[in-house]
């Protein structure tokens, strides 16, 4: 970040990166979301400067939020996969970075309302999210009709 204040998307951005390789670590070595978290923060954000680079905040949501709400989310994000296809055949990384990202516009509304207006040229953000809320509608449904 060449010695400039990094801004709250770049913030934000590296919290992302830091919470996905966590929850990586975590679906493959297992842990305690609370360790994880405390070891990352001990050891790979050691420093001052790492630590103004990033969302702790964020960064510890994520991670403390995946891992509690798991099953909701994979629900979710099975909801929007094809018939043939299932979370758990999803590659590692890919499932981390679903549940991520679907926690994140689930739980956090500044992330979703931000989202909202977000209007890039191959509106990829507003597809994204309207997936993300069109599955949660499908998954509600669901459940509802399950009594």
């Amino acid at each position: 970040m060449s010695g400039k204040t990094p801004t709250v998307g770049q913030r934000r951005r590296a919290a992302r990166v830091a919470a996905v390789q966590a929850l990586y670590q975590m679906e493959l070595g297992g842990g305690d979301p609370e360790d994880v978290v405390a070891e990352f923060v001990a050891y790979r954000l050691r420093d001052e400067a790492k630590q103004a680079a990033i969302d702790l905040d964020l960064f510890a949501d994520l991670v403390r939020g995946v891992s509690g709400g798991r099953g909701e989310t994979d629900r979710l994000i099975g909801a929007a996969l094809d018939k043939d296809r299932s979370i758990g055949r999803l590659e590692v990384l890919m499932r981390a970075i679903l549940r991520a990202g679907a926690y994140e516009l689930m739980a956090r509304a500044d992330i979703d309302a931000a989202l909202a207006g977000n209007y890039c040229r191959c509106g990829t953000y507003v597809r994204i999210r309207q997936a993300v809320h069109t599955a949660a509608s499908h998954y509600d449904a669901a459940k509802g009709a399950r009594g």
